[in-house]
C-alpha cells in the first residue's frame, strides 16, 4: 500500500506462451501425445503465476498431453536432481517446461547426461527468464526450443521512465513486453549478447 509504483511484466501471459508454443510444437513433430515434465515454483505468487500459464497454454494447444510431474524446482541443481528423478521412472519424457530459465538450465543438461543426443529432433526444452546457457544451446540447434523472456532495452528505459514520471508526480505502473524467443527467431544473437555472450 505504501509503494508510489511498479515495474512489472504478465506472468500467467508469459508461461502461457511458452505452454503454447510446446504444444504447437508437440502437434506439428510428434506422432503421439506428448509426456511432459514442469518443474514448476509454487513458492512464490509469481511463480504460481508462471506455472499457471504453462499449464493452461499447453493445455490450449496439446490437450492431449500428459504430465507425468510437477515438481519444486527453481535453480539448475534442483531441476537436475528433480529431472533426473522423474527420468527414472520417465525415460520417454519429451518435453520440459521450466518457470524459471535457469531450471530448464538443469533439466536440459540432466537429459544430456541421461544419453539423449543434444539435437533430438522429439525433445523440446523451454523455461522463462533469459539464460546465456539456453540461448546458446538453442542457437547450435540443440533441443531448448522455446524461452520467454524480457528484453534488457526495455528494463533499462523504465527504470529512467519511472523515476521522471515520480517526480512529475505520477504514480507509474510499467508492463514490460515479454516475447518469446525460438531458434526461428531473428534477433536470437541478440539475447545472446545482452545476456553476456
Amino acid at each position: 500500500e505504501n509503494q508510489s509504483s511498479t515495474l512489472q511484466f504478465s506472468f500467467t501471459e508469459s508461461g502461457r506462451m511458452l505452454g503454447e508454443d510446446a504444444g504447437r510444437w508437440a502437434q506439428e513433430n510428434l506422432g503421439e501425445p506428448p509426456t511432459v515434465l514442469v518443474p514448476e515454483d509454487q513458492l512464490t505468487q509469481i511463480g504460481q503465476e508462471r506455472t499457471n500459464g504453462i499449464l493452461e497454454g499447453l493445455r490450449n494447444a496439446a490437450p492431449d498431453a500428459e504430465i507425468v510431474a510437477q515438481q519444486q524446482a527453481v535453480t539448475p541443481q534442483e531441476a537436475l536432481t528433480v529431472t533426473n528423478s522423474v527420468l527414472a521412472a520417465n525415460p520417454d519424457v519429451d518435453m520440459v517446461l521450466a518457470a524459471v530459465g535457469d531450471a530448464a538450465q538443469g533439466a536440459y543438461q540432466a537429459l544430456l547426461s541421461s544419453g539423449r543426443a543434444a539435437d533430438d529432433p522429439e525433445t523440446y526444452v523451454g523455461g522463462l527468464d533469459g539464460n546465456l546457457s539456453l540461448f546458446q544451446a538453442m542457437q547450435e540447434g540443440d533441443f531448448v526450443r522455446g524461452v520467454v523472456t524480457v528484453k534488457s532495452e526495455d528494463i533499462v528505459k523504465a527504470t529512467i521512465d519511472i523515476p521522471l514520471a515520480l517526480g512529475r508526480g505520477e504514480e507509474p505502473e510499467t508492463d514490460v513486453p515479454v516475447y518469446l524467443v525460438t531458434p526461428d527467431s531473428p534477433d536470437l544473437q541478440e539475447y545472446v549478447t545482452a545476456f553476456g555472450g
